[in-house]
């Protein structure tokens, strides 16, 4: 007994770190793909430390993880490293990340999975680098910027389009549907040719061949999510579609949706001049909301009914950043015909939808504004009026609070091409 004891002492630290996560992501491919992944390197701690100078230059740092610029074998790379904020939510999170993204990393629009270190006490994921960095700072809605420096209409149509082809792949490329459940601007990143990544698959989930939905608690950004899956905990393919509305308008407006959605509000109470309105209350919710927990908000906000608490199933912390979304929880599946996903659409939450009360005529002159913002009054021809009317349509559909009126990823992806036709000039360089 002494000799084993002894014996097992001995084991480093980043042996144990290395036998226990490696047996956790084992185990997690054999079960969510059968094994079937694209292969991955797996890199030393000290691999990573000196091809990132011992962590020196950090590319973006969150709540959840920090990410370093790297170097290795003559080309430039990012480390993704965890934050250790919740141990066995982090551990889990890194090794889902770790699976979904050695599923996918072979589209060109997806962020492609290079590898990951065990050694560590969470997995420290590498990735392929992306010169051009996040959507959100090259849309504008990361910090402050001149328009003129950010990225031209043409190439945000194409960005979106690359977006929606991405997620049309998860959903119908792969032997099981891939649900992202993370879409916005952050997580994209763009490459030195301004091509879109896209990124963040700790929260993704599958949904096994033949089933309808996925049953589990809520994630994601608080205002952003699905009003059904918010509602019923009910996850399909079209609750992705729901936020790709929500990011195809801050692609083309060059500001985040809750600022539209506080400038309608002022909109249209300096109109009715109603100081006590309803839609004075939804933008004092609105202004409030953001990096506020989900149950607190369900609970104080009444104005616009966007959010009931007798709706959430089970809901933890969540922030407007990705590192503090909702806790995930154990899921299980069930199998529903499209009638039973409807069948909870007279609650107050689904009928809001995306868009809320805000009509089409402000959606477009939003959209429309953008598009003479980043093109140019004086550049403006009758197709980029078209293109944002198009867009428009497109964005009022996804997010429609009817999840079997929404369209599909790959019905979106054809119309953003199609939208793109409307003038045949190849994307430039902002």
């Amino acid at each position: 007994m002494g000799t084993i004891f002894s014996s097992s002492s001995r084991v480093s630290k980043k042996e144990r770190y290395m036998l226990c996560n490696g047996g956790l992501l084992l185990e997690e491919l054999l079960r969510s793909c059968d094994g079937k992944y694209n292969s991955f390197r797996i890199f030393s701690a000290n691999e990573l430390a000196q091809a990132t100078n011992y962590y020196h230059e950090q590319f973006v740092d969150t709540d959840y993880c920090t990410m370093y610029n790297g170097f290795f074998n003559g080309r430039p790379i990012f480390v993704k490293c965890p934050r250790d904020y919740d141990k066995r939510n982090v551990l889990e999170k890194a090794i889902n990340e770790v699976v979904f993204a050695s599923q996918v990393n072979s589209h060109k629009n997806i962020l492609m999975l290079l590898g990951c270190c065990l050694e560590t006490e969470f997995p420290v994921l590498v990735y392929e680098y992306a010169e051009n960095g996040t959507l959100s700072r090259l849309i504008g809605t990361e910090g402050s910027h001149n328009h003129r420096q950010l990225l031209p209409w043409n190439n945000r149509l194409k960005v979106a389009k690359e977006i929606a082809d991405s997620l049309a792949y998860l959903h119908t490329g792969l032997s099981t549907p891939i649900i992202h459940r993370c879409i916005k601007s952050s997580n994209v990143l763009v490459d030195a040719n301004y091509v879109a990544k896209l990124s963040e698959f700790s929260l993704s989930v599958s949904i096994p061949l033949g089933k309808e939905y996925l049953e589990t608690s809520v994630v994601g950004t608080t205002g952003y999510a699905a009003p059904e899956y918010v509602a019923t905990g009910k996850l399909t393919d079209k609750c992705d579609v729901y936020l790709f509305g929500a990011l195809l308008i801050e692609i083309l407006c060059g500001e985040r949706y809750y600022d539209l959605l506080r400038r309608f509000w002022d909109l249209r109470d300096m109109n009715q001049n109603e100081s006590n309105s309803v839609s004075s209350g939804a933008c004092n919710w609105v202004n409030k909301v953001e990096g506020r927990d989900c149950d607190q908000v369900a609970s104080n906000h009444r104005a616009i009914d966007l959010i009931s608490t007798n709706n959430f199933q089970e809901v933890h912390g969540c922030d407007q950043e990705i590192s503090n979304v909702l806790e995930v929880n154990d899921t299980h599946v069930n199998s529903t015909s499209d009638d039973d996903l409807g069948a909870t659409n007279s609650t107050s939450t689904i009928e809001q939808g995306l868009f809320r009360d805000m009509d089409m005529e402000f959606l477009h002159q939003s959209i429309l504004e953008g598009a003479e913002k980043y093109i140019g009054p004086e550049n403006m021809l009758e197709s980029h009026l078209k293109q944002s009317m198009a867009c428009s349509q497109l964005a009022f559909e996804c997010g429609k609070p009817s999840a079997q009126e929404r369209p599909t990823m790959t019905e979106v992806a054809k119309e953003l091409r199609r939208i793109i036709s409307f003038q045949c000039i190849s994307p430039t360089s902002p």
